[in-house]
């Protein structure tokens, strides 16, 4: 691997000069059986762990191991989305293709040459990460929570969850302070942002046509 690195004024700054792998493509994913466009996808996305920040490193490596043995598109679209089409084939090469297209650009710099900066309103701008980069260090963040919960390998939470805020919507408008204390007392409310989380990033997936 060829690269350089140089001392800017917003910090030390590592270019990676020869691509680390070929990019992945709808048109190279066509001509590949349908049971080698998954093996190939994750062989790129996992060659690209060295450009993830080192301190979330062991997450993407485990969320890659999650979403390419445990994690079902179709079942998160009807639970999440209430579609209840399947993708097509030709759909799903056109967001594996995008889904590395999404993740490479996470692990790249907003621009290839920083400006030169006197102010920290200068720095902090001139450093502001990709969104790519911001979205997928969340869902990172996310995915880590819903492991120590146990809830990443599959959906069973998700009807009782949803049962439980219909609940305490409920308490809240009707002003039940007991049933709102007793269901606060559950300790289920942190359940609530891992349903809209991934609420959220399904239809994110939809709207870009991805399968992060």
């Amino acid at each position: 691997m060829k690269f350089s690195f140089a001392t800017t004024s917003v910090g030390p700054l590592l270019t990676v000069q020869t691509p680390l792998t070929s990019h992945l493509t709808p048109k190279y994913l066509q001509s590949l059986p349908q049971s080698v466009q998954w093996k190939c996808l994750y062989k790129r996305l996992y060659k690209l762990r060295h450009f993830i920040p080192q301190n979330s490193r062991l997450a993407y490596c485990l969320l890659l191991r999650t979403r390419f043995s445990h994690h079902d598109v179709e079942l998160r679209r009807r639970l999440f989305l209430e579609l209840e089409t399947p993708i097509t084939s030709s759909e799903w090469v056109r967001r594996l293709a995008n889904t590395y297209a999404f993740v490479f650009n996470a692990t790249c710099n907003p621009t290839d040459t920083p400006p030169h900066v006197n102010f920290y309103e200068e720095w902090r701008n001139a450093t502001k990460p990709r969104i790519e980069t911001s979205i997928l260090l969340s869902v990172l963040r996310m995915h880590s929570e819903m492991r120590n919960e146990s809830l990443h390998r599959d959906y069973g939470w998700v009807n009782e969850t949803r049962v439980f805020y219909d609940s305490v919507i409920k308490a809240v408008e009707e002003a039940k302070q007991k049933e709102i204390n007793r269901l606060h007392n559950l300790k289920k409310l942190h359940f609530l942002v891992f349903f809209q989380h991934e609420k959220t990033l399904a239809s994110l997936n939809e709207s870009m046509h991805l399968c992060l």
